[in-house]
């Protein structure tokens, strides 16, 4: 059963790849408290998490159904193999080693399981992004049909297959291949937007809790394409998003230390270190979902007004 609350509530998760994972404990810890956001957003990795929580799966089954989805690429070796396509020559040559349409068709399955085709089949209010290669522009997938930003380099997409635009947003350039959409070529949302916070704000909401997974910029020498175009990706990202962080009201950076963006192997490892970061941070999330901003505003200053009389008795003890 949901809290009822007199503000809007608003969670944004950040891409990161397989460091995802750290994300879902956190999310067990609204679940547990009944606390349900009325707007999700996510970007890469992190729009899969956003839209299985918002299709209405249970926290615990969003960890087995995204296990699964990652055992199945494991098996078919898509992050290892490469696609055939990808070293055809012509027009059905694609830009990316995995196979994309694999992705998006275990996507497909999955949503279909839980009643949901379309993003708009989807209640809370849902935000993904993407960009489109062509324009440049920020992409925008939601279902708020009357979400507006205020800025002229942005693309809002309704009426689109959740899986298309899942798909979209995880397409992480040069490993998994880009979505062809009319005229646009959508990649990884992280490149432009990976901790959506400011179309939360467009949509409604009152306070913005957000999950960043920036990572330690130490690293060691390496040879490999798969390792290498990546960790310069993250560079670029997380430097941008230093920048998002800071329109968080609050934010929780699940570092999970040296972690390849794909390396599935490490996925029970990671969703371990994402519950040592619930449980560290559990009555702060519980207290922060739970507090009208009033009340944010009426304990913040009784903290002013007490600090400042304290340095005013000190500063007037010093005096006499």
């Amino acid at each position: 059963m949901s809290l009822k609350r007199d503000f809007k509530l608003g969670v944004a998760l950040a891409g990161g790849g397989v460091r995802g994972f750290a994300q879902m404990p956190v999310l067990k810890v609204l679940e547990e408290n009944g606390i349900r956001p009325d707007f999700i957003a996510g970007a890469s990795i992190g729009s899969v998490m956003a839209s299985l929580y918002a299709v209405g799966v249970p926290a615990d089954e969003i960890v087995d159904k995204v296990t699964a989805i990652a055992n199945k690429l494991l098996d078919e070796k898509v992050f290892t193999k490469p696609d055939i396509n990808f070293f055809k020559l012509g027009k059905n040559k694609i830009n990316g080693l995995a196979d994309a349409n694999k992705i998006e068709g275990v996507l497909y399955e999955l949503f279909k399981e839980y009643g949901v085709v379309n993003i708009q089949d989807v209640k809370p209010g849902l935000i993904l992004t993407s960009v489109d290669l062509v324009s440049t522009k920020l992409v925008i997938f939601t279902n708020i049909k009357d979400l507006k930003l205020k800025r002229d380099d942005v693309i809002i997409i309704n009426d689109v297959p959740l899986a298309v635009a899942v798909r979209s947003s995880c397409s992480y350039p040069g490993v998994v291949a880009s979505r062809i959409m009319g005229d646009m070529q959508l990649a990884d949302g992280g490149l432009r937007m990976n901790l959506p916070i400011e179309p939360l704000r467009a949509a409604g909401a009152d306070k913005v809790m957000s999950l960043s997974m920036m990572k330690d910029r130490s690293g060691v020498y390496t040879t490999s394409a798969l390792k290498t175009v990546p960790r310069s990706i993250n560079v670029m990202r997380d430097e941008l998003m230093l920048y998002q962080v800071r329109q968080s009201d609050f934010n929780i950076d699940l570092n999970v230390g040296l972690v390849g963006t794909f390396d599935l192997e490490k996925k029970d490892e990671i969703y371990k270190k994402g519950q040592e970061y619930a449980e560290k941070y559990r009555e702060q999330i519980i207290e922060f979902c739970t507090t009208s901003p009033f009340e944010d505003k009426v304990k913040r200053t009784a903290q002013e007004v007490k600090k400042k009389g304290f340095f005013a008795r000190l500063f007037g003890k010093k005096s006499k």
